[in-house]
């Protein structure tokens, strides 16, 4: 076509003129303009109708999906379904009035609207804050390959280069060494000596009734015990989500009453009174019925309740990744990949979820 016209205007005025003309006007096109059209058009269009391609399709295979709705669809659903009376509605396009038919298949395309996604019914404009931050940029995705490694590459605008001294553990209040003897002296005395959750003082404890005698009801070492005490909150929950339920299947497998549930206990487990109590290994056997949903409050209550959408109550203005630091000095840069990638949390964060089973 770009042989037969040079712009577009050209081509708007052979034929847009009088196909609007005709259009406002409510008339016929004349049959020569319309062959002209046609004869100028068809080369360049392809039409293909379906009797002529329906012997080289395949055969049609449907299959049925059935999934919930999320918290936001079920809340435009049921606002929706609150403001109208269907009954009402099927009721009068029963009789055969027009306009309440339309009004029912609009209702419909509503829902349907619904149903598919949210933002078909009620679009949601995105905004973001400013980030005052670099980005890894690449020339092309074709080069990456099917799976892009997506690493963290976000760097703040402002960058520090410190001294080699400042960055060494001569420069350092917390790190011991032959210019730091403070640090030394701390960690001696302090976190060692002085410390009653040494594996040492733990075994000298735990004799007869001393203070730690209760670890040998608690099924705890102590090795177990030194290594929770340098442990924070997240890294204990991280190694409390490890834990086998033991003790939960053992109370299911003796609740009956011809056994005793003293023997479904262990002596080396008599203070896990938490573990004991559980009842999550009665909900992992139990798939359906009112039982079901009774052991299951909380997982039900998470999903139908919108618990799992999290929306900020504030937006900042901006946001930036930490102020960069640069030192010619392989243990800062080891320290602070350290620091921003706890190599013990990382994994714990990034692996899927797990399957009741393997628990």
């Amino acid at each position: 076509m770009p042989t037969l016209f040079d712009s577009h205007d050209e081509f708007s005025e052979w034929f847009s003129k009088d196909i609007e003309s005709h259009a406002q006007s409510n008339t016929k096109l004349n049959e020569d303009q319309l062959k002209r059209l046609h004869m100028i058009l068809k080369p360049f269009m392809l039409r293909r109708i379906k009797k002529h391609v329906q012997k080289e399709l395949g055969d049609k295979v449907e299959k049925d999906v059935f999934c919930d709705l999320t918290y936001r669809q079920r809340a435009y659903y049921t606002n929706l379904r609150n403001r109208v009376s269907i009954m009402d509605l099927i009721e009068k396009a029963a009789i055969g009035d027009d306009s309440d038919s339309t009004t029912l298949m609009n209702l419909v395309m509503q829902f349907r609207k619904v149903c598919n996604h949210p933002d078909l019914f009620e679009r949601a404009e995105t905004a973001s804050p400013f980030a005052a931050a670099y980005f890894a940029e690449t020339a092309s995705f074709l080069r990456e390959g099917p799976l892009i490694d997506v690493a963290y590459s976000t760097r703040n605008i402002i960058e520090y280069d410190l001294p080699r001294l400042i960055c060494s553990s001569h420069g350092r209040l917390d790190v011991p060494g032959p210019g730091n003897e403070r640090a030394g002296f701390n960690g001696k005395y302090l976190s060692h000596m002085m410390n009653i959750w040494t594996p040492e003082n733990i075994r000298e404890s735990a004799k007869q009734d001393q203070a730690f005698s209760w670890l040998r009801f608690a099924d705890t070492s102590v090795g177990e015990a030194f290594e929770l005490s340098r442990q924070g909150v997240f890294e204990r929950a991280i190694r409390r989500r490890g834990y086998s339920q033991r003790l939960s299947r053992l109370m299911v497998v003796y609740d009956d009453k011809e056994n005793d549930l003293s023997a479904a206990v262990p002596s080396h487990s008599l203070f896990n009174i938490v573990e004991r109590s559980d009842r999550r290994a009665l909900a992992e056997i139990t798939r359906e019925g009112r039982m079901n949903e009774l052991l299951n409050i909380s997982s039900r209550t998470f999903q139908n309740a919108g618990l799992g959408l999290i929306e900020p109550c504030a937006k900042p203005g901006a946001l930036a990744p930490p102020i960069t630091i640069s030192c010619s000095n392989q243990f800062v840069n080891v320290e602070i990949r350290d620091t921003l990638f706890n190599p013990s949390v990382q994994p714990t964060l990034l692996e899927p979820p797990r399957e009741p089973w393997m628990q």
